[in-house]
């Protein structure tokens, strides 16, 4: 809804819009049946041109009302009728084209068919700038329960996990996000298969990242689905489904599928690694399939995650390295020439008397 004011305007595609008023609980995804306050019209004899154009009025350009804003635009700028449910209208109503692309998002938010729903809400979560109005309005707890009740329904779980995947980008938005319940359905899209996993796990590294996640994403049932990650190296490159979107298909460019599996497991691991010692269990399976991958990628996430867990529990992870994977360990270290000088540099602080280890 396009307005002039200042109060709770927000910057939509170049335009100031003003978020609607909801009549009743602020979670309209909570009532399904929501209906939003109605603008007031602006009075014919106030506009002498239309509002966006700024084209001026006469006996050819007439005046029409705008049913979403109130606003009174001309028929060039107004072209578009749509249903407005959110509004209680039954009919088709016209809106200005300043309008039209959100009531129409909102619309089909607002239908019964969970696939329009999920449609309308990955649409809007595309506009960083409504983030926190869907925040507070309830769409991530709406996506979340509409993923739990319909994760194998491909367009919805596509739309749904990309959706929560740009919820998750955006700056202090990942706590909120979590306690509105997306952790499960991410963890649960994780064995979807195909490029819905490889958003799902892409997510779930986001989400790792922060470490005030950590033991939300350890103490969760579901979490023991991080091993069976792997199992997916088992399985062949699946089609491209065209119906996941092109925003999901771009993440297959440029890699193998199971290539980006492998390097989102490990990247998962390894941000983990500093929180639970669950994560041991999977350091066998870590190092068959990630130290000895020739994805460079890959074989650095499964590094870090080793370093991680030699800090926190040296005795085991040795233990392990021993029986596989210490020399390729040890020669991915040897690598990364910073790494020697770092030493050299921490050896000289705290035991000057040995010298330069560089010397010998």
């Amino acid at each position: 809804m396009a307005d002039d004011s200042n109060d709770g305007v927000i910057k939509l595609e170049n335009r100031n819009v003003c978020p609607a008023k909801v009549i009743g609980p602020v979670e309209t995804y909570q009532w399904p049946s929501f209906v939003l306050r109605k603008a007031k019209w602006i009075p014919d004899e106030e506009a002498d041109c239309c509002f966006i154009c700024r084209e001026r009025f006469n006996q050819v350009r007439r005046r029409h009302h705008c049913r979403q804003c109130g606003k009174i635009v001309c028929k060039t700028c107004s072209k578009n009728k749509i249903f407005l449910p959110q509004l209680g209208l039954e009919k088709q109503e016209k809106v200005c084209s300043n309008c039209f692309p959100v009531a129409d998002l909102v619309a089909k938010a607002r239908s019964s068919s969970i696939e329009g729903v999920m449609q309308g809400l990955h649409s809007l979560s595309m506009h960083q700038t409504l983030h926190n109005t869907l925040i507070q309005s309830g769409a991530v707890k709406a996506i979340s329960h509409i993923l739990e009740k319909s994760s194998k329904h491909g367009n919805i779980s596509a739309d749904g996990i990309s959706a929560i995947h740009i919820f998750c980008k955006t700056p202090g938005l990942i706590t909120k996000v979590l306690q509105d319940g997306a952790l499960l359905p991410v963890l649960n899209l994780c064995h979807s298969g195909g490029a819905v996993s490889l958003v799902a796990m892409k997510t779930l590294c986001i989400i790792a990242k922060d470490k005030e996640t950590h033991s939300i994403i350890v103490d969760s049932q579901r979490v023991q689905a991080l091993p069976q990650i792997f199992l997916f190296l088992n399985s062949s490159e699946p089609q491209k489904d065209m119906a996941c979107g092109q925003n999901i298909n771009s993440l297959l460019k440029g890699s193998t599928w199971q290539q980006e599996v492998l390097t989102m497991a490990t990247a998962l691991v390894a941000n983990l690694a500093v929180c639970s010692s669950d994560t041991m269990q999977y350091l066998p399976e870590i190092i068959r399939k990630g130290l000895m991958s020739e994805h460079t990628q890959t074989k650095q996430q499964t590094m870090r995650a080793i370093s991680f867990l030699l800090a926190y529990m040296p005795e085991q992870t040795t233990e392990h390295l021993l029986r596989e994977g210490a020399g390729a360990y040890l020669i991915g270290i040897s690598c990364f020439e910073k790494f020697f000088k770092m030493m050299n540099e921490f050896f000289s602080k705290t035991c000057p008397e040995i010298g330069d280890i560089s010397a010998f």
